[in-house]
């Protein structure tokens, strides 16, 4: 969100001025919400935080988290970001679609946050839409759907095999070897 408020607030177009009041609210959720859940904020606990029980196991982590943790999150996903950022830009290019990097700053984080609803299979169909939508003065629809599905692809295929290199260490981690199970009975017998 706070990629996409740069690109907002560095970027003027009709688009972006249109996005302010969605930014708005969603950063005055996660004001309120902090406030809730660190500030412990009063008016009658915000109306018992609208009927809500306090002791949620669902707000537990975040009650628990300092306000260095949340720095450190931001901190290590800000370059994740950068780097998918400049991907995306110059894997536009190599299909031929030319968008600047300011609109390219502004949208993909929307994009990305629009992936992340559960509302497709596979993220599939919204993000294209998005894509469409925010970039369809830069290239012809059906070359941004092929780019779109490319990078999706290209990401998806990245972390599964990412995932199966890593699969030996989780599986170690997560089934517990058959020694674990043994246990001696007794004295070994002797000859």
């Amino acid at each position: 969100m706070l990629w996409a408020l740069v690109g907002v607030f560095g970027f003027r177009a009709d688009v972006t001025t249109k996005l302010l009041p969605m930014a708005a609210a969603v950063a005055a959720f996660w004001m309120v919400f902090f406030a809730y859940a660190r500030l412990h904020v009063t008016p009658r606990r915000a109306l018992a935080w609208l009927f809500a029980p306090r002791e949620w196991l669902v707000f537990r982590t975040f009650r628990r988290a300092t306000a260095a943790r949340y720095a450190q999150i931001v901190g290590l996903r800000a370059p994740m970001f950068l780097v998918s950022l400049c991907a995306h830009y110059y894997a536009a290019r190599a299909f031929g679609i030319h968008i600047p990097f300011g609109q390219m700053l502004t949208f993909l984080p929307v994009i990305f946050m629009v992936a992340a609803l559960p509302v497709t299979v596979a993220h599939l169909g919204t993000t294209q839409a998005a894509w469409l939508l925010f970039f369809g003065a830069f290239a012809p629809a059906p070359r941004l759907l092929a780019f779109s599905l490319a990078a999706h692809l290209t990401f998806t295929a990245t972390r599964a095999l990412v995932g199966l290199i890593w699969l030996p260490v989780a599986y170690a981690e997560l089934v517990p070897t058959v020694d674990a199970f043994r246990k001696p009975v007794g004295r070994p017998l002797s000859a």
